[in-house]
């Protein structure tokens, strides 16, 4: 049975732990931050920007990251986030 050496180390495309970046854990998203920003940007931006520009009025339900955090945009930067209605949201990440 071959033995397994644990202090090889790992070539650069090998699978590496990173510390916690919105990819890997999603429970930023459960955070108190996050929870506070989100609450902020609804009470900040009460309607739909994407359905405004369609010229009608929905209320914000979520928060949305303009630049995804896996494109490199912020996670918890207050400039990166709008408010959207659930079916904006869910029609962006598709």
């Amino acid at each position: 049975m071959p033995t397994i050496n644990k202090n090889t180390k790992r070539l650069s495309w090998e699978w590496k732990p990173t510390k916690k970046t919105w990819s890997n854990t999603p429970e930023l998203y459960q955070t108190r931050e996050w929870r506070i920003l989100s609450k902020q940007v609804s009470s900040e931006e009460r309607f739909c920007k994407e359905c405004l520009k369609k010229g009608i009025t929905k209320l914000t339900e979520v928060a949305d990251h303009i630049r995804s955090p896996k494109l490199g945009g912020e996670f918890l930067d207050r400039g990166n986030l709008q408010g959207l209605c659930r079916p904006c949201n869910n029609a962006k990440k598709v």
